[in-house]
């Protein structure tokens, strides 16, 4: 089955084919702005959807909770999303896509279709999205801690 996606600009796999070419990941400029489309996808629902929606859901609980809370549910949410997301696009190509029912098993585990290389840019772009959360939160936790501890030096 044909990638359902829009097609990636030519500048922009142009920009990433040696990156893919070193590390092997042959797809990969096939997929990048599915990849890119993902990150920004996630962070939205990190930092807009989740909160709208969990205030609505929960209007006595997730308004009281402290920052880092918030932040830890959001980021729960988010995963949430992602997991069904990629598992519901997981079982549409396991049922529709004719090319895949056409493969032996072996075909099947290590082949390659444009659906199944679009689902693996959506969970790629989740753990580029969680990774920069990461370091923008482990920065953000750790700079408080030095410099309190730069003025308990002085």
């Amino acid at each position: 089955m044909l990638d359902p996606f829009f097609a990636p600009a030519s500048a922009l796999s142009n920009l990433v084919k040696p990156l893919a070419e070193a590390t092997n990941l042959i797809t990969l400029p096939l997929h990048i702005h599915e990849v890119l489309f993902a990150a920004i996808f996630y962070h939205l629902i990190d930092t807009q959807v989740s909160s709208i929606v969990s205030s609505w859901l929960f209007p006595s609980i997730y308004p009281k909770l402290p920052y880092r809370t918030k932040v830890n549910w959001n980021m729960h949410f988010t995963s949430l999303i992602q997991s069904v997301l990629v598992c519901t696009l997981g079982l549409w190509v396991m049922f529709v896509d004719e090319e895949r029912q056409t493969m032996d098993w072996r075909e099947r585990i290590y082949g390659y279709t444009g659906v199944v290389g679009m689902i693996q840019a959506f969970a790629a772009g989740y753990f580029i999205w969680y990774e920069i959360l990461f370091l923008f939160l482990l920065c953000s936790y750790i700079s408080p801690f030095f410099s309190s501890q730069k003025k308990k030096e002085r």
